[in-house]
């Protein structure tokens, strides 16, 4: 069989008939998308692969039951869970530095929502953001900025905004949440 013949429905129905050709043919046909979008967020080829290693084996799990209408996009979003998770577990211990802001952001994504198969671009999330931060008193703004734009550490922050480091993160996470609730009111996916 080649995956270029195949269709979604007719991988789909390789997984629910539980024969093995339904991973190998849908490993030619969306691999090198899955480990791409895995090393988008995990910047490690290794663990991109393992991720995808890890699509590949819940897929075989969850269908059946499951039946996905899109198949691509089943795919894509089991792969930017696992990769999201095992980032996060990577790195939960480490304090401070770009690897806690990028955590931290990682809350204003919404990974429970199924996947449409599509992302908004970088450019129109950018401006959804700046829309907001507009709404925004200016010490909220400036500790946002400072934290996620120039990765400014707490105690930073705290220092040039005459603060406590307490006001900072409430701050900084009640902006967050504020956030989250505006893209999605914008219809902005992550």
């Amino acid at each position: 069989m080649s995956a270029e013949r195949l269709t979604d429905e007719q991988l789909i129905d390789l997984f629910w008939a539980r024969n093995e050709v339904a991973i190998q043919e849908t490993e030619l046909k969306y691999g090198k998308n899955l480990r791409y979008r895995a090393y988008e967020i995990l910047h490690s080829e290794q663990d991109a692969e393992e991720c995808v290693n890890d699509t590949f084996l819940a897929a075989w799990n969850r269908i059946p039951p499951e039946r996905p209408e899109s198949l691509h996009a089943f795919l894509t979003q089991i792969t930017k869970n696992l990769s999201h998770k095992r980032f996060r577990d990577a790195h939960r211990l480490k304090r401070g530095g770009m690897n806690n802001v990028f955590v931290e952001l990682e809350e204003i994504a919404d990974y429970d929502e199924p996947d449409s198969g599509e992302e908004d671009s970088g450019e129109r999330i950018g401006e959804c953001i700046s829309e907001f931060l507009r709404t925004q008193k200016q010490d909220k703004r400036v500790a946002f900025v400072k934290r996620y734009y120039y990765s400014e550490s707490i105690e930073q922050i705290a220092s040039e905004l005459q603060m406590n480091e307490a006001n900072v993160r409430q701050i900084l996470s009640r902006t967050r949440k504020a956030l989250q609730e505006y893209l999605r009111k914008e219809g902005i996916r992550l």
